[in-house]
């Protein structure tokens, strides 16, 4: 598990992903005309040659879109904003008791649709979530389950085609990845008491954080690009709600 993301494990997990990308964005449309051979090579797992040619086609544009992208020091200076942001909105709510475990009600969570319309916010979200998840009682645990969360919730809302879709990667994705980390900090164990309290923290969680991504959330997506000094940064086409 150590060398999950270094040598050979990094390469197999570019591997896959580059596959998945090739065949989401990259694979040609198949016309009607081709025969069935044809048909086999541009299924979505291309065998021997074609699968190496493609993955590693996926895997150059995964490398370009998340390790190579230049950042400005606008996108920077928002990321920043918004880290600091959610680590503020998530220390306050610890306050009331509202920021960790299966029921919670964390007001940062509304900021996680902003990827959305600032593409550069989804860093800053993953940082933001990390200083937050400091605190956790959950410790290390929360530490990476829940900035990993995040951090996808942040890519997939960025990749969202609608606004009132922007506000579903948070809620899915936190739930289905903290719902089996609080299950086994409660049992310790993969057993038949484990996948009940998954699928109870899964229950309980939805509530709380479907209210603060999409009443909140849907109100910052209203706001933020009304705001001159952001609107640079808008992700160019970006659908908003309706006034």
């Amino acid at each position: 598990m150590t060398n999950l993301f270094s040598g050979r494990g990094a390469e197999f997990f570019l591997y896959m992903a580059g596959t998945v990308w090739y065949n989401t964005y990259d694979r040609p449309p198949l016309r009607s005309n081709r025969r069935a051979e044809s048909r086999g090579r541009e299924s979505a797992f291309p065998p021997g040659r074609d699968a190496r040619r493609c993955a590693s086609r996926g895997a150059l544009k995964i490398k370009e879109a998340f390790f190579m992208r230049k950042f400005s020091v606008r996108d920077l200076t928002l990321a920043a904003m918004v880290a600091a942001l959610y680590a503020v909105m998530g220390c306050f709510a610890n306050i009331f008791g509202w920021t960790f475990g299966p029921v919670q009600f964390r007001f940062a969570e509304a900021l996680t649709v902003l990827p959305f319309l600032f593409p550069a916010a989804a860093p800053g979200l993953a940082v933001g979530c990390f200083l937050t998840n400091l605190l956790s009682p959950y410790g290390a645990l929360d530490w990476l389950f829940g900035t990993l969360a995040t951090a996808i919730a942040a890519w997939l809302t960025m990749k969202a085609p609608k606004w009132y879709l922007a506000a579903l990667p948070p809620i899915l994705v936190n739930a289905l990845i903290l719902s089996p980390m609080w299950a086994w900090t409660d049992i310790g164990a993969v057993n038949a008491a484990f996948w009940a309290a998954c699928g109870w923290n899964f229950i309980t969680f939805i509530p709380g954080e479907g209210l603060v991504c999409y009443a909140l959330g849907t109100l910052l997506l209203k706001l933020m690009p009304r705001i001159d000094v952001l609107k640079p940064a808008l992700r160019p086409g970006a659908q908003t709600p309706a006034a």
